[in-house]
């Protein structure tokens, strides 16, 4: 028995609706192409000499923008840099004039006068004339049996330190002690000390006269008295002498009341146009 298939066909209105499904379809998809895809533009766009040309400029305003600032940064710099050399300038004049200052006041000894006759100025002790040196106090002990008394070093009273017992002492009440100054001086005063702690101070300096020595010989500066009422330091006004003098001699001619030695601790030697006695 034989059966025949017969092949069925869809109706003409089956095919119209699959297409009109296919419309909103295709809409949604073109829509989305056009919106979607243009926006993001994924396209390849050669670089134009346009364009290279505008990136450069921008970069090139920037730079210059940039060293412009740079400039006046480094010019604040240097001006602020000149301020400090300035600075640093007065600076080293201020403490230069400060440590000279505070150097010409160590060496005047605390009178405010420059000696010329201490052994920091170069001065020194040439000769003590018909005086005799007295043994120093300061004498040493050997194995507690044996004595060595050093005799009183006349160049004590041009030392810068003074203490009581640090003199140069001599037999009796004159003596000569002569010095050679630091440099050619014009003297103008002399300041002659003497300690009172402790001790007789019979043995101090009262009556002496200063003697100047140059190429032509000497000359008489003046006689003075030394006064315990007075300072311990005290200073003199010598005759005026328009001259230099390379030496002076330092003559004691009586002290106060000691007949066996005289003391002298420190003497001095001025160069300046003060008004002292």
């Amino acid at each position: 028995m034989e059966f025949q298939i017969k092949e069925k066909r869809s109706p003409f209105w089956y095919y119209f609706w699959q297409f009109l499904y296919l419309i909103p379809i295709a809409i949604t998809v073109h829509y989305c192409k056009s919106t979607f895809f243009n926006s993001l533009d994924i396209r390849y766009h050669q670089q134009t000499n346009v364009d290279v040309i505008d990136v450069s400029e921008k970069q090139c305003k920037q730079l210059f923008y940039e060293l412009i600032y740079l400039r006046k940064e480094i010019m604040n710099m240097k001006d602020q840099l000149d301020e400090l050399q300035a600075w640093k300038t007065d600076f080293n004049l201020d403490l230069d004039a400060k440590i000279g200052a505070s150097l010409d006041t160590f060496y005047s000894d605390q009178i405010g006068l420059l000696d010329y006759a201490s052994e920091y100025s170069g001065g020194s002790v040439i000769s003590t004339p018909d005086t005799i040196s007295y043994p120093s106090k300061f004498g040493l002990r050997l194995f507690g049996a044996i004595d060595w008394i050093l005799e009183s070093q006349p160049k004590m009273i041009l030392q810068h330190q003074t203490f009581p017992g640090k003199c140069y002492a001599f037999y009796g009440d004159k003596g000569r002690i002569r010095i050679k100054l630091g440099q050619p001086t014009v003297v103008t005063h002399v300041s002659l000390e003497h300690l009172r702690i402790g001790g007789s101070v019979r043995s101090a300096p009262k009556d002496f006269e200063i003697l100047g020595f140059d190429k032509d010989g000497e000359e008489n500066l003046g006689s003075f008295v030394y006064d315990l009422n007075d300072a311990v330091i005290q200073t003199f006004g010598v005759a005026p002498k328009n001259q230099t003098f390379e030496m002076v001699e330092l003559r004691i001619l009586s002290n106060h009341g000691e007949d066996e030695m005289t003391c002298v601790y420190r003497f001095r030697v001025h160069s300046l146009n003060l008004n002292l006695k």
